[in-house]
């Protein structure tokens, strides 16, 4: 078993290949499950399940494109390219398990399981990637002109989300969650320039940007007014640079 200490390192420089690779191949991750498990889902729950335990990681009902995106930490729009069609659609369940030091903390635990289900995905699903930096048409979220008026979560609120279209709840929610929202109800990337700290309760009603023949004409404001008004934020449409995983080739999982 790796030692804290070889762990924090083996994050670190995953950390880095992020934030700093320029076309450079994703590298085999150091940590391993010992034991796992991957089938086709025949599971009757509604939704999907990513429950991530010190030692142990099950999925139900997910696709393989957003068990990469887990285990990729992606979150904006556009940020995953080259996954091929069934790899969105065909769906799996994965139970997996380690054995863990029982030192760490729980934060330490779970990124030493996202690091083994990149491990998995490149045994069992034969996943080569690299990491290339594009520029695209995309928002970038500021403070607007008169400061913020976010209201800061209670002490004790729960976490809990809520989206539909033209409706957003974000309750004790930070801002790179709050603009992972944005960036997939807009479907381009989000850039947070706000430069905000903390945890909020957010509920705004908007425009539905889509719309189809028949429906009624709304008489809300459209989400960049909306996001001035009640929250003192900017949105502004921007070419931004961001760091784009490009699948190179996948396959369907081999059998347990």
């Amino acid at each position: 078993m790796l030692e804290s200490v070889h762990t924090k390192l083996a994050l670190l420089a995953f950390a880095l290949s992020v934030s700093h690779a320029r076309a450079q191949p994703i590298e085999q991750p150091r940590l391993e499950f010992d034991i796992a498990s991957i089938k086709p889902s025949n599971s009757n729950m509604g939704g999907q399940r990513f429950r991530n335990t010190p030692g142990a990681l099950e999925v139900i009902n997910m696709q393989p494109s957003v068990m990469i995106w887990n285990a990729y930490n992606l979150s904006l729009e556009g940020q995953l390219t080259g996954v091929p069609s069934w790899a969105d659609n065909d769906i799996f369940d994965i139970e997996a398990k380690a054995e863990e030091d029982p030192s760490l903390g729980p934060a330490e635990a779970k990124a030493r399981n996202v690091l083994r289900l990149q491990s998995l995905l490149m045994s069992r699903f034969q996943l080569r990637a690299h990491w290339e930096t594009r520029t695209m048409q995309g928002s970038v979220l500021s403070v607007a002109k008169g400061g913020s008026k976010l209201k800061p979560s209670a002490t004790g609120t729960d976490y809990r989300t809520r989206q539909g279209s033209g409706d957003l709840l974000c309750q004790r929610c930070s801002l790179p969650i709050f603009v992972h929202f944005l960036s997939n109800y807009l479907k381009v990337p989000v850039r947070d320039d706000s430069g905000i700290d903390g945890l909020f309760d957010i509920n705004i009603s908007f425009a539905p940007i889509e719309t189809f023949d028949g429906d009624p004409k709304s008489e809300r404001p459209a989400l960049a007014t909306v996001l001035q008004d009640r929250l003192g934020l900017k949105l502004e449409s921007k070419k931004i640079t961001i760091q784009v995983l490009v699948v190179d080739h996948i396959e369907r999982p081999t059998s347990n």
